[in-house]
């Protein structure tokens, strides 16, 4: 018989109303075992310490943003805030899902930067009504700097 693992992530990490304080919770090991601690940073630096420690895995960070913090390429870091989740590894933001993908504007193509976060390989439709310079773009963001094709 084939057993699949439903946990999505090594570990969680939320804020407890009840204590007061972030918890890393461990979803493989059934238990709290990262430093709990007041604030976001020390208990996510715990779990990434711990992931390091081992063959690396993956966080889940509830309600919470990742602050400055060191990891490497072997965990992975889900960050769900405010409906946003934005994906990281190796110290870097590499992913977002349910942001603005899709914007519009009146101002031109040539003119317009495209809002919310910028990181390299993220893309974004745009469509504009400007009389002269309208149309749909598609903009992506390398090498710190947005490009884009126009469409038509």
């Amino acid at each position: 018989m084939v057993t699949i693992d439903r946990i999505n992530s090594d570990y969680s990490v939320f804020y407890s109303t009840a204590e007061s304080k972030w918890l890393g919770m461990c979803n493989k090991c059934g238990g709290t075992d990262a430093a709990a601690n007041a604030t976001l940073d020390t208990v996510m630096q715990a779990v990434i310490t711990l992931l390091e420690a081992g063959v690396g895995g993956s966080i889940y960070l509830k309600e919470g943003q990742v602050g400055t913090l060191t990891y490497n390429a072997t965990v992975l870091i889900i960050e769900d805030y405010h409906g946003v989740r934005k994906f990281y590894s190796n110290n870097a933001q590499i992913g977002e899902i349910g942001s603005g993908n899709y914007q519009t504007t009146s101002d031109g193509i040539e003119s317009f930067t495209p809002t919310g976060s910028a990181f390299n390989g993220r893309v974004v439709t745009v469509y504009s009504s400007h009389d002269v310079d309208g149309g749909i773009a598609l903009f992506s963001y390398a090498n710190s700097a947005w490009h884009f094709v126009k469409l038509f």
